[in-house]
C-alpha cells in the first residue's frame, strides 16, 4: 500500500518529525511511504484532490491562520474520501493553557483528528494513523468487491 503524508508548513520544523515517526506508523513492513512538503494551503488542497487516502499535517501560523482553517474545513467535507488531518501549532502560535482545550475542540469540529504542539508529540497519534491506513486498505478492497459484484449479470435483480 502507498501511504502518503502531505505536510503543509511554511518552514522546516515538522518535516524531521514526520520523516522519523511516519515510518513507524505504517501498518505493514512492505508499505511504501511518501512524504510531500507543500508550502501553501491551496497547493495542499490541490495535491489532496489527486491523492486519497492521505494524512495531512497542517501548520497553524500565529498570524494569518484563516487560509489554513478554511483548507482544513474544505478537506473535511470530502465524505468517505476525507484525509486524516492533524494541526501542528507553530512556535509563535503558543496557545495559553487555559484555552488550549477549547482551541482543540474547535479544531476537531472543523475535522482535525489531533493537535500537536511539539514535533515529538506526533508519535502519540501512531495508533490512529495506523488504523486510518488499515481502514483505507479495507475500503479499497471492499470497493473492488462491489465493482465486481455490480458487473455480474444478476446484479440488477437485487
Amino acid at each position: 500500500m502507498r501511504c502518503v503524508w502531505l505536510l503543509c508548513e511554511s518552514g522546516n520544523r515538522w518535516r524531521p518529525a514526520v520523516d522519523h515517526f511516519a515510518v513507524q506508523m505504517l501498518p505493514a513492513a512492505d508499505d511504501v511511504l511518501e512524504i510531500r512538503s507543500i508550502a501553501s494551503p491551496e497547493a495542499c488542497l490541490t495535491a489532496l484532490a489527486q491523492q486519497v487516502p492521505a494524512v495531512v499535517l497542517w501548520e497553524l501560523p500565529a498570524a494569518g491562520a484563516g487560509p489554513v482553517l478554511e483548507s482544513i474545513s474544505r478537506a473535511a467535507t470530502r465524505g468517505a474520501n476525507r484525509p486524516l488531518q492533524f494541526v501542528a501549532l507553530s512556535q509563535e502560535s503558543i496557545v495559553p493553557s487555559g484555552i488550549a482545550g477549547e482551541v482543540e475542540l474547535n479544531l476537531r469540529e472543523l475535522g482535525v483528528a489531533g493537535v500537536v504542539d511539539r514535533p515529538v508529540s506526533l508519535a502519540n497519534h501512531a495508533a490512529m494513523v495506523r488504523r486510518y491506513w488499515q481502514q483505507s486498505q479495507r475500503d479499497d478492497n471492499l470497493s473492488a468487491v462491489r465493482e465486481i459484484w455490480d458487473r455480474l449479470p444478476w446484479a440488477g435483480d437485487r
